[in-house]
């Protein structure tokens, strides 16, 4: 794209801020073709606020340990999300949901045997009202 000299335009571009949170920076480089700074660092700083946070990111217990519930609270951030569904393998861990407000869970998580090692996980699935959908994936680890 050309801009006439003392003109204005636009300069657009894109970032992925797919599985991003937090602060996110980005540099674009503008090239002119002035003889002094012909190149021009462009700094964009985003603060990408998540949707969903777990005050856990994975559960862990050691094979042969006493079976004993863990808990994670989850707290919606983005409230144009709500809670679709939570799925878990039945045959490898219980799962006790607690409500504790329209936007905050308590999951308390139990092995239902720590013999052997397993490795399973926990999904939080949220539905936004534009119908997009996003997964939280909680490990949970018997090793």
């Amino acid at each position: 794209m050309i801009i006439p000299k003392n003109k204005c335009g636009t300069i657009t571009g894109t970032m992925s801020i797919e599985g991003k949170s937090g602060l996110v920076e980005k540099k674009i480089t503008v090239m002119t073709d002035t003889l002094v700074n012909n190149k021009i660092n462009l700094n964009i700083k985003v603060n990408i606020i998540p949707v969903l946070s777990l005050n856990k990111r994975f559960l862990f217990w050691r094979i042969g340990e006493t079976i004993k519930s863990q808990q994670i609270t989850a707290i919606l951030k983005n409230t144009t999300y709500k809670l679709q569904d939570i799925n878990y393998d039945k045959k490898a861990v219980s799962v006790n949901i607690e409500h504790i407000s329209p936007t905050q869970l308590r999951l308390e998580i139990t092995p239902l045997s720590t013999r052997k090692p397993t490795k399973t996980q926990v999904s939080i699935a949220l539905i936004g009202k534009n119908g997009n959908e996003k997964k939280y994936l909680i490990p949970v680890y018997i090793k």
